[in-house]
Parts: C-alpha cells; structure tokens; sequence
C-alpha cells in the first residue's frame, strides 16, 4: 500500500514534540496535529479512513506507520487504536 505524504507529514508531527507526562493521548496527538493545514489534514483523514475500512491486520497498520520512519513506537495491539486516536483527531 503506497502511503500518502499527507501522512508521512502527520507522522513526523509526532518527532517534533515530546511525549507530555501523564500521557493523555487524546491531548498529545491534538497538540502534535494543531501545526497541519486543512489539506493535509484532509487527505490524511481520508486515507486513515480507507485503511481502517479495509479492517488490515496489526501487522499491515505496523507496516504503514514503519513506512515513515518515525523513531515513536507503536506496538501490533496499540496501532489500531493510535490511527483510530489520530483519525477522530482530524
């Protein structure tokens, strides 16, 4: 699956802040997406909204996520529900 540089961009939101302590994930992706136009927003929403309709694996929402070489982690059980986070996010 080729992925969009709308979400390679919404990605690195998440290099260029720190993790804020408590974690509250919900107010960490807002923060880190507050930085994004409209448009990039709106392909990125788009395309999260495709992938998660096809109902892929862990392993394939890994995969995704891999493809943009950001240095945060997202485990196999946590990648649904972080894209699904950052989709209502958008």
């Amino acid at each position: 699956m080729e992925v969009p540089e709308s979400f390679k961009i919404l990605s690195r939101c998440f290099d260029d802040y720190t993790l804020p302590m408590p974690l509250v994930p919900e107010l960490w992706i807002e923060r880190s997406l507050a930085s994004l136009d409209a448009a990039t927003k709106s392909d990125a929403k788009r395309f999260l909204t495709e992938s998660l309709h096809r109902d892929p694996t862990a392993g394939e929402l890994k995969n995704i996520w891999n493809t943009t070489a950001i240095a945060y982690y997202v485990d196999g059980e946590n990648v649904r529900p972080f894209f699904e986070l950052i989709l209502n996010a958008l």
